[in-house]
């Protein structure tokens, strides 16, 4: 499969032309454990990172069937040829010694490093030779980003550019330092950036008032369609961050013509909007109902000046003219069975294409109202020649029945994000128009 040549994303649901992730590694073993520590690294438990690795590779390499090997991009690689340059590494090395107060010794000691080890260190919070000699072979130096597994937050491509985000918590303040640099590359040169950071005088007056913090994260922008977002604010996207991307989505060309803000609450269970809510196809998303049905929604239409009524989510989408959009039920209708499987991400689904998905295969309830709805569901574990099938079929630019593909998660699933949360699209395919859409067009097709 050819590989697009520019970021570009007109949906949650096109075809997948290209995706950022990054495999878990050593930053997990480096983990220290204790009263009130794993909540500073925003994680309830560590996990085997053997058996990690091996569900994310399981992950990737379904990705790469379906998209081709050179259209899967490990972070850690394009953040190591943006070190490549030495301007980029001695910039990047000084913005990172001063985000963590790192002394002198620790500095000169990054600078000392190949742009390879340097990428690793950045990431592990450890300078660790190669091959990997074992968590018993090093010590940290700085704290390690191990929920740099979840590439979605670090930024979200949207219909007419990028959205550049800033982490809430300390934890993952690294993670989207370091993306900054990661945009410098020659695949992100024509994007259009959205930087809610850029607000200077917005973002000065939040801070020195001691008001919310301005931060957006990518778990919290789901795309609708072509000109429609949502975005949760909650515990990890704060209103002031939702009002400043408002704001730069108004000084732009945007195709973007209906934002709907989802009032998420500021739990951990829901940290972002896709833990709660995703889209499926054109016409239907999966949801957790006791948060989607029952949080507020306001409905915003350029040029956002005004702070609309809220409303409930049926009348959000109706406002949205959406009124057809429906959502299947992450572990059906039984309460508990719903708080089970959402808490093990089966709300957070990731779309490869229209009703072609990838998900956990740990929440069974949830599996059987996908089958229920016309889903095919696969387990990777057991059914990976079926998938690879498929796959081949994708890029033979064939229309694929309904499928969900279950990826191992036992291990994975200690991080608290699912498939959507370990993935970044950078291109997907446009969706070809509706038949209304063409009827408005006086074009019918026929």
């Amino acid at each position: 499969m050819a590989s697009p040549a520019a970021v570009h994303i007109s949906s949650d649901i096109g075809r997948l032309q290209k995706v950022l992730v990054h495999e878990p590694g050593p930053e997990w073993d480096l983990i220290p454990c204790g009263p009130g520590i794993l909540e500073r690294y925003l994680t309830e438990d560590i996990f085997v990172l053997s058996r990690a690795r091996e569900e994310h590779k399981v992950l990737t390499h379904i990705l790469k069937k379906f998209i081709g090997d050179d259209n899967v991009i490990e972070f850690e690689r394009l953040l190591e040829e943006v070190l490549s340059v030495t301007a980029n590494k001695t910039e990047i090395v000084g913005a990172v010694t001063a985000l963590e107060s790192l002394g002198l010794r620790t500095t000169q000691a990054l600078l000392g490093l190949s742009e390879s080890a340097l990428a690793r260190a950045l990431i592990h919070g450890a300078i660790i030779g190669d091959p990997d000699p074992g968590p018993t072979g090093y010590e940290n130096l700085f704290p390690s980003i191990p929920n740099l597994l979840f590439t979605r937050d670090l930024g979200a491509a949207i219909p007419g550019g990028f959205v550049i985000c800033h982490a809430a918590k300390p934890a993952r303040r690294r993670e989207t330092l370091l993306m900054r640099y990661v945009l410098r590359h020659e695949l992100f040169k024509t994007t259009n950036f959205l930087d809610i950071r850029s607000l200077e005088k917005g973002n000065f007056w939040h801070d020195i008032q001691g008001g919310e913090t301005v931060s957006i994260e990518g778990g919290d922008i789901v795309i609708l369609n072509k000109v429609t977002l949502m975005v949760g604010t909650g515990e990890r996207t704060t209103e002031a961050g939702f009002v400043s991307l408002l704001e730069l989505l108004a000084r732009t060309t945007s195709p973007i013509q209906t934002v709907i803000r989802a009032l998420i609450p500021q739990v951990r269970s829901s940290m972002h909007l896709d833990t709660v809510f995703t889209v499926l196809s054109e016409c239907d998303g999966m949801a957790y109902g006791p948060v989607v049905n029952n949080c507020d929604y306001q409905v915003y239409h350029p040029p956002y000046r005004e702070a609309p009524l809220k409303v409930n989510f049926s009348s959000a989408m109706d406002a949205a003219g959406l009124k057809d959009f429906k959502c299947l039920s992450c572990g059906d209708e039984n309460r508990l069975s719903q708080s089970r499987e959402q808490w093990t991400d089966g709300a957070n689904l990731f779309a490869i294409a229209p009703r072609v998905l990838i998900g956990y295969d740990r929440n069974p309830v949830t599996a059987r109202v996908l089958e229920k709805n016309k889903y095919r569901c696969l387990q990777a574990a057991t059914d990976m020649a079926e998938v690879e099938r498929i796959a081949a079929d994708f890029k033979a630019g064939n229309d694929i029945a309904p499928v969900v593909i279950g990826i191992p998660g036992a291990e994975l699933s200690r991080a608290r994000g699912g498939a959507r949360c370990m993935t970044m699209p950078l291109a997907r395919a446009d969706l070809l128009p509706s038949r209304s859409e063409k009827r408005a067009l006086g074009d019918d097709g026929f």
